[in-house]
């Protein structure tokens, strides 16, 4: 039997308070807001190429086994969102933000599944981490695209075998020289290494979120369009560039090894498991994604400059090409030190609707 999640309310968002239930309807409002009285139109798809650019992601992060809703590859054909969850054989399942829950014969499924992964090539997998970095395991379906007749499939896109296999590269390495380092038990651990696979592929997405929101904050000042010009203008051109100048998917790694959330988790177990994400997982990807160094695609000035500094310099260049909507826009760059994408308001992650795409039978699956 296939549940219907009602995404918008606080509770099946799995907000703490209601204070972020506020702050998503202040969004409600602010897109409302945008479509009456802005002077030009901000709102909906970039072209085709967009449009096919979404259908492959969903795609991979459904391992294939799912096509894209209707309702996203045809703009005019809107479907209801019960539509997509009875058409997906195992339905989709809005997890936490904060923590996935298990099933009770996680332990022995996910052995299964991590033996499974290692008796098998992978070549398949390493192909698909180069050509699509960690938007091969998840992807961010970005409201201006869906506001407001599609708003239903708006959010991140997590896959299941994504997050296991992913964990399963980690025990694989981890495991023999970790396992032993603590009192806690094996299954303790492995939980511990599938939440932070799930964080990985969560904090990647979570960027792309929070550069949208940025972005919104100027349309409602403005009126005027600065999202889809960016998409348009300079993600699209640049996002499989030899150039590694796509400086959105660089910095959505980078976070990645910069979360707190990933670190805590290491911390509690021990685990040395972001030198082996960088290593293993972030090193194998493609153009732009490898990138989360910052070395490419910005002035030599900032190349120089301290990590810590870098990366502040950085946003804020990303910044300047949103509101521009220009590849290299030239100084004096106006600075946006004080909201810049990642600042404490868009940290409301409860403001993103999460779904986990079920790609195993219950009875195999390890996350409940």
């Amino acid at each position: 039997m296939v549940i219907v999640v009602n995404t918008w309310s606080p509770e099946s968002l799995g907000m703490p308070n209601r204070q972020n239930y506020l702050l998503w309807r202040d969004m409600e409002l602010a897109y409302g807001f945008i479509e009456t009285y802005a002077r030009y139109p901000i709102l909906g798809d970039v072209g085709g190429f967009l449009s096919e650019l979404i259908r492959r992601r969903w795609n991979l992060a459904c391992s294939n086994l799912y096509e894209p809703p209707p309702g996203l590859s045809q703009h005019h054909n809107p479907v209801p969102h019960t539509n997509l969850l009875s058409e997906a054989p195992a339905g989709l399942t809005l997890a936490s933000v904060d923590r996935l829950s298990l099933t009770n014969h996680f332990i022995e499924n996910f052995r299964q599944f991590a033996a499974g992964l290692a008796s098998s090539t992978d070549r398949e997998s390493t192909g698909k981490l180069y050509g699509y970095g960690t938007d091969g395991y998840g992807t961010y379906i970005p409201l201006h695209l869906l506001w407001p007749e599609k708003k239903d499939f708006w959010g991140i896109y997590i896959s299941e075998i994504g997050v296991l296999n992913l964990a399963a590269q980690l025990y694989q390495t981890l495991s023999i020289q970790n396992m032993q380092l603590v009192s806690d038990s094996e299954s303790q651990q492995i939980n511990r290494l599938i939440q932070i696979a799930y964080q990985v592929i969560l904090r990647h997405q979570l960027f792309h979120f929070k550069v949208e929101q940025w972005a919104l904050l100027f349309e409602l000042a403005t009126g005027r369009p600065y999202y889809l010009p960016y998409l348009q203008f300079v993600y699209l051109p640049t996002i499989y560039s030899p150039e590694d100048n796509n400086l959105e998917e660089a910095l959505a790694n980078l976070s990645i090894l910069l979360s707190k959330k990933i670190q805590k988790i290491e911390k509690e177990g021990f685990l040395d498991a972001t030198r082996i994400i960088e290593r293993d997982f972030l090193r194998l990807q493609g153009p732009s994604y490898r990138n989360y160094g910052l070395n490419k695609g910005i002035p030599p000035d900032i190349v120089h400059l301290s990590r810590e500094y870098r990366y502040r310099e950085v946003v804020n260049y990303l910044c300047n090409q949103i509101i521009r909507q220009e590849l290299e826009p030239q100084d004096p760059l106006v600075p946006y030190y004080l909201y810049p994408p990642n600042n404490n308001f868009l940290r409301a992650e409860n403001l993103c609707p999460i779904y986990l795409v079920r790609n195993l039978p219950y009875k195999a699956g390890v996350i409940a």
